[in-house]
């Protein structure tokens, strides 16, 4: 018999979350496999793609950050030609 923990995430858990629930594993069983949860069944996931989703994300977080700090909202003027 295998001796298997799994992680069992609905699908409505953000990824923040699902990385935080993830990481406190045990580190026997950090990268053993995750199991989201669906209306419709089960979805296996590897901490790896768990770690991809959650980077996609702050990139995307990053990039609107630097584009709200170059741009004015108002003027749509770059911030930074004004130096």
């Amino acid at each position: 018999m295998l001796d298997i923990s799994t992680l069992v995430l609905s699908s409505e858990t953000l990824i923040d979350d699902a990385v935080k629930t993830a990481l406190e594993r045990d580190e026997n069983t950090l990268y053993e496999p995750i199991v989201i949860e669906h209306s419709s069944g089960y979805r296996i996931i590897s901490m790896y793609s768990l770690l991809m989703a959650q980077q996609n994300t702050l990139q995307d977080l990053y990039s609107e950050v630097r584009y709200l700090s170059t741009i004015d909202p108002l003027t749509l003027i770059n911030n930074l030609s004004l130096e």
